[in-house]
């Protein structure tokens, strides 16, 4: 899929996302406490700061009100089921399953509709200025410093 170049350092993370999404359904692999803080490192490191910077490029840009309200509420209950993970960590594996497979439909539905009604609504300056805008540095998941590294067994 052809991705407007200014709009390519979000589908970056979105594809580590999609890793830590695979990762999450190797949490049995791993006792409680590491996945709690698995998913919490993740959120901190990555997935928090992903959240604000789309927030604050994208939001106020959408004026479709469907797409801007799925856009907000998918961040919203993602946030809360990290939340409530923290909140109930003996339910950490079927809430990881349930985190993985949100994140998931969430960045389909990114890729799939939001992305390609920014690229097909938005000015070419409009989509430059979400480019300019974007202060993100993609960081490989691949090299992300984790231990241990449960999802390899």
């Amino acid at each position: 899929m052809k991705r407007n170049e200014n709009l390519i350092p979000l589908s970056h993370e979105h594809h580590h996302g999609l890793v830590f999404c695979h990762r999450l359904k190797k949490l049995n692999h791993t006792d409680q406490l590491t996945a709690v803080r698995y998913i919490n490192d993740y959120y901190e490191n990555h997935l928090r700061n992903h959240f604000t910077e789309e927030e604050n490029t994208l939001a106020y840009l959408i004026n479709d009100e469907k797409i801007k309200r799925r856009f907000l509420n998918d961040h919203n209950i993602i946030s809360n089921i990290i939340t409530n993970i923290n909140i109930t960590p003996s339910d950490v594996i079927e809430q990881g399953l349930a985190l993985s497979q949100i994140i998931n439909n969430h960045i389909r539905f990114e890729e799939r509709i939001l992305f390609p009604w920014l690229e097909e609504n938005l000015s070419d300056k409009e989509l430059f200025g979400i480019g300019n805008d974007l202060n993100v540095e993609v960081t490989e998941i691949e090299g992300h410093a984790f231990e241990p590294e449960f999802w390899e067994n």
